[in-house]
């Protein structure tokens, strides 16, 4: 079982990169064979314990998708929809019109700042990316 922590001070910053590189929708919405890319429903910003499927921190997670969580696992999240910081444990996360959580416990629900997202042109590619952190 993997287990990390996200750094606070980088986290709205990471959101606000990985949005402006593109990074998603997650691998499943492109398995699906739209030819149109699906809006995130939610940007993942931490997890804990394992998950099915795999979730990683600054991934976006497509309308439709569900994530099991093991009793141990958490995930914080942004709900690109309604701008709501989540904290979820256990149970099952649903992806749907409206993000609901099955048979797990809410930890946490507060308004955030919505993240920016930004079109780039087509034949742009990210040239590098820089992390800056604290160190423990």
């Amino acid at each position: 079982m993997r287990t990390h922590r996200t750094l606070p001070g980088i986290a709205g910053l990471a959101v606000a990169l990985a949005l402006a590189l593109g990074l998603g929708p997650a691998p499943q919405a492109l398995a699906e064979g739209d030819d149109q890319e699906q809006p995130g429903a939610a940007m993942v910003l931490d997890t804990i314990g394992a998950t099915d499927p795999a979730v990683e921190a600054y991934t976006t997670l497509p309308e439709g998708a569900e994530i099991a969580l093991s009793e141990e696992a958490e995930i914080e999240f942004i709900d690109l929809k309604t701008c709501d910081l989540v904290r979820v444990a256990g149970g099952v996360l649903v992806l749907g019109e409206m993000i609901t959580h099955k048979g797990g416990t809410v930890l946490k629900r507060e308004p955030a700042d919505c993240p920016e997202s930004f079109d780039l042109e087509s034949e742009s590619v990210p040239g590098g990316v820089v992390l800056r952190a604290m160190p423990f």
